[in-house]
């Protein structure tokens, strides 16, 4: 019994004598300052930073094709009366860069960097577009060089022959009948969805339109054999 006893007192011992460094090594490491514990707090959370989105930004000033001259520095870009705006004057290039470089200084004053920058607007619009969280986004439109900051969205298109979709063309039914429609006082918006390169324009299959848009999965240089002229136009030469 007393054997026993001793062999278990033996245990205890070594137990408590190999724990105790490690105890002491524990109690030893350095303590995380608090200035350091206050910026993993204010750390930006990751699920906010993926949160991006793409975002337009038009700016207030001009852009080249309307600038008049307004900036010490830089002469007038926009055209005169019967001339065509030219993207490629000396005068256009350099206020087109002044442009870009106001678009970086402004998202720069906000914490974002250039590398966000997806695209550069200068000739029509004087913008940008940029991958924003919406806390930047925020930032922006309350900015005094801002004019207007919208989320970039993917638009499904219902139709591609508008005056059948919206019963224009039936004086007793649709849109035209609903609401007395005569011509006067309409204002008339267009929307240019840009060009489908697999799908044959509808000009080049004798003006048939479908009531919703297709696309016809050719490769391209069977589209060019079935509409050489208009391909050989969208692409300056097919090869």
């Amino acid at each position: 019994m007393m054997r026993s006893l001793l062999v278990v007192l033996a245990a205890v011992a070594a137990t408590t004598i190999s724990a105790g460094p490690v105890a002491a090594k524990e109690l030893q490491k350095p303590q995380v300052a608090a200035g350091a514990a206050a910026k993993l707090r204010l750390a930006q959370p990751m699920n906010e930073a993926r949160a991006s989105k793409i975002y337009i930004v038009r700016m207030a000033a001009e852009p080249a094709a309307s600038y008049k001259g307004e900036l010490s520095g830089f002469a007038r870009t926009a055209a005169g009366p019967g001339q065509r705006y030219s993207a490629r004057s000396g005068e256009a290039e350099a206020y087109t860069r002044q442009l870009q470089t106001e678009q970086d200084a402004l998202l720069a004053s906000v914490g974002v960097s250039s590398e966000r920058k997806l695209y550069s607007y200068v000739h029509a619009l004087n913008g940008f577009a940029v991958r924003l969280t919406p806390n930047e986004a925020a930032k922006l439109r309350k900015h005094k060089q801002v004019l207007n900051v919208w989320e970039d969205r993917l638009m499904r298109l219902d139709t591609n022959n508008s005056p059948k979709f919206l019963g224009i063309t039936n004086p007793n039914n649709g849109l035209r009948g609903a609401l007395g429609l005569t011509g006067e006082g309409v204002i008339i918006g267009v929307v240019d969805t840009g060009i489908v390169q697999l799908r044959c324009p509808a000009g080049a299959l004798g003006g048939r339109l479908p009531d919703r848009p297709t696309v016809v999965k050719q490769r391209l240089h069977e589209q060019a054999d079935r509409c050489p002229l208009v391909w050989r136009r969208f692409h300056g030469r097919w090869q």
